[in-house]
């Protein structure tokens, strides 16, 4: 789109600065601060652009603007609204190359201060910064039928069914035992995907998720029980524990199980906390490529909201990167979550 029609800062006099140009046909200033994609916005862009605080879908092909719409979404409402040029708007990418492209527009738009993040980056802080007790360090030899599962809405219903049916303090641990106990019961897990997405997965492949967390499980208790042990004075620093284990690192959780243990925490304890440990409540959130998201990903996010719940969702259902991310199509993947946070537990 654009054509020489593009729609800029600008500044008139007697008005507000406002993106875009007049019906009237008003001449209007080229911000050269601005990068070349400012062009690339038309009115109807400029409609989704402008719409108030709340729930947008932008959905399109390659190249025909959904980067640039919720780029500029932002802006305008940090322009209406200044406080939403903070820490507490997100913007989430899925590459580093997108968030570094992202990382130079949005300050040249005037909008220097959000949270720009691939969603492996924020969702590993925010485990951390929830679960300090347990290691930090990620494996990186999980089989791709266990990938699969923990992206899959059938992972997101086994956890909370678990929750649902088993009393526990509303702590970290019991967290982590909810995770542990739900993906290591291969019934639950095909109870799950039965109401989820029937035939997704087999018998074998569930029982093979099922022995790979309890083999997670098993490693994270032996971690622990190493950790906590009294330590001899006399024992050499490189012991035979930490010279025969090769998880002895405590690389005891997949990538996913970030995610999963995140949602696990909103489930069981409440929403996810921020600095000075107060509730995290996020004044506006983009996501871009949403289509490699899994819907886990987005519903934990999506839980970070304030009350006005205020996204914005881009994506192609034809440009997977990740096709086991658990998107199939707009439909099923609104379905999964109803548009709405987790129903969280205080």
């Amino acid at each position: 789109g654009g054509e020489g029609q593009a729609l800029h800062w600008h500044k008139r006099a007697g008005t507000h600065r406002r993106l875009g140009s007049d019906r009237q046909g008003s001449q209007t200033r080229r911000d050269k601060h601005l990068p070349d994609i400012a062009g690339l916005i038309d009115p109807e862009q400029f409609d989704l652009i402008s719409r108030p605080e709340g729930f947008i879908v932008i959905r399109g092909s390659a190249g025909s603007g959904k980067t640039t719409v919720a780029l500029h979404r932002i802006a305008w409402l940090a322009h209406g609204n200044g406080h939403i040029n903070s820490g507490r708007t997100l913007f989430l990418v899925f590459s580093k190359a997108l968030r570094e492209y992202v990382g130079h527009v949005l300050p040249a738009l005037g909008v220097g201060n959000v949270n720009i993040r691939t969603f492996r980056e924020w969702s590993g802080f925010q485990r951390r910064q929830h679960f300090r007790d347990l290691p930090g360090a990620l494996r990186h030899d999980t089989p791709a039928v266990v990938v699969a599962f923990k992206s899959h809405p059938a992972a997101m219903k086994a956890l909370a069914w678990q929750v649902e049916r088993t009393p526990g303090r509303a702590k970290a641990a019991q967290v982590v035992e909810d995770w542990a106990n739900a993906l290591s019961n291969p019934d639950l897990l095909a109870a799950a995907v039965q109401e989820t997405v029937p035939g997704s997965f087999t018998g074998e492949e569930l029982q093979q998720v099922a022995l790979w967390c309890g083999m997670q499980h098993a490693e994270l208790a032996q971690w622990q029980d190493h950790k906590n042990a009294p330590q001899d004075d006399e024992q050499e620093p490189h012991d035979e524990y930490f010279g025969a284990d090769r998880n002895s690192d405590g690389r005891c959780f997949d990538e996913e199980d970030d995610t999963l243990l995140l949602y696990g925490w909103q489930l069981r304890v409440g929403p996810l906390l921020g600095p000075n440990r107060r509730p995290l409540r996020l004044l506006h959130v983009a996501i871009d490529e949403v289509q490699d998201f899994s819907p886990i990903d987005v519903r934990v996010v999506l839980g970070c909201l304030d009350e006005r719940e205020s996204i914005t969702l881009a994506g192609d259902t034809q440009q997977h990167v990740m096709k086991d991310a658990g998107f199939t199509s707009w439909s099923d993947f609104l379905a999964t979550w109803a548009c709405k946070a987790p129903r969280l537990r205080r």
